[in-house]
């Protein structure tokens, strides 16, 4: 009897010595908390409460980009342009000849920015964006992003005339652009690419920024 009580307690005390062993092993998990908040999609409009502008730089310098930023994170569903038009050369005391604007084309690469540098670019075949001849006098154009499954908070806007110039007193129809002169981050996109890399060859335009909204598929509102 007196083994087999021996015994028992050796192996009581065992036990016990391993269970502080394990105690002493055990990790403890804090709280973890997640963002419980469905999908949204938001719009941000680009030039809110500034003056607006007619980008008539487009006559002379068919390519532009524009930086885009503040966005909340998340992933690209569209962007809705708006436009203008104007005369391509206006003479005083001349009418132009045409009442109707002309049918004016723009192609629209998106790029990401990495660094503060032109990046990828999402789309492989640039989206054609076309205003058909009419009479509307300031048209908006929607473009679908969502196949892109672009995720960012920021990125870069290409915008490229491939419509040739119409006769002196036709008309045209210019991107809707608006006060941005404003020192922003696309002053090192800019200097980039004037330093002649290999990137796409676009204009980074300092003192217009692009009027239109972005929607974008977020959890951030």
């Amino acid at each position: 009897m007196r083994y087999l009580f021996l015994s028992l307690f050796c192996s009581l005390f065992v036990l016990n010595l391993h269970g502080q062993e394990s105690f002493k092993d055990t990790i403890t998990l804090q709280e973890v908390k997640i963002n419980k908040k469905k999908l949204k999609v938001v719009t941000v409009k680009q030039g809110k409460d500034k003056q607006k502008i007619g980008n008539g730089f487009f006559k002379t310098v068919p390519t532009q980009i524009f930086f885009i930023e503040n966005l909340p994170y998340g992933t690209i569903q569209e962007i809705r342009l708006h436009f203008m038009w104007m005369v391509v050369k206006s003479l005083p005391d001349s009418k132009p000849i045409n009442t109707n604007i002309l049918e004016t084309t723009y192609e629209l690469p998106i790029f990401d920015v990495k660094e503060n540098q032109l990046g990828n670019k999402k789309n492989k075949t640039p989206i054609q964006v076309t205003i058909p001849e009419g009479r509307k006098s300031e048209p908006s154009v929607t473009v679908d992003l969502s196949k892109l499954s672009f995720t960012t908070d920021k990125l870069l806007v290409e915008l490229k005339r491939v419509s040739p110039l119409p006769c002196s007193e036709c008309k045209m129809y210019i991107p809707y652009g608006y006060d941005a002169s404003t020192p922003n981050n696309t002053k090192d996109i800019g200097q980039q690419n004037r330093r002649g890399s290999s990137k796409p060859p676009s204009n980074v335009n300092l003192n217009f920024g692009l009027l239109c909204e972005i929607k974008t598929l977020t959890r951030e509102y």
